[in-house]
């Protein structure tokens, strides 16, 4: 959901951006992480929070396009 947003960009994106960094920096621990969902289910407690913490960092970092998959397609107009 959020590469996609940020891939079609404009005000849809600004607004879901700024929400997510809103939640995520409310979220995050003071060490840095991010905490693992407390839902009882396996595979959460297998992930952790360096899954979660992961997860974050790279939906955080979207908005630089450090990444090549992050970055946007140029349109090409003929």
């Amino acid at each position: 959901l959020t590469q996609g947003l940020f891939q079609i960009g404009g005000p849809v994106w600004k607004a879901y951006y700024a929400k997510l960094v809103q939640i995520l920096l409310e979220q995050q621990e003071s060490d840095g992480r991010w905490p693992f969902p407390n839902d009882n289910l396996e595979e959460s407690r297998k992930a952790g929070s360096v899954y979660t913490t992961a997860m974050a960092v790279l939906m955080l970092s979207l908005e630089k396009q450090y990444l090549p998959i992050y970055q946007r397609q140029r349109k090409i107009l003929y």
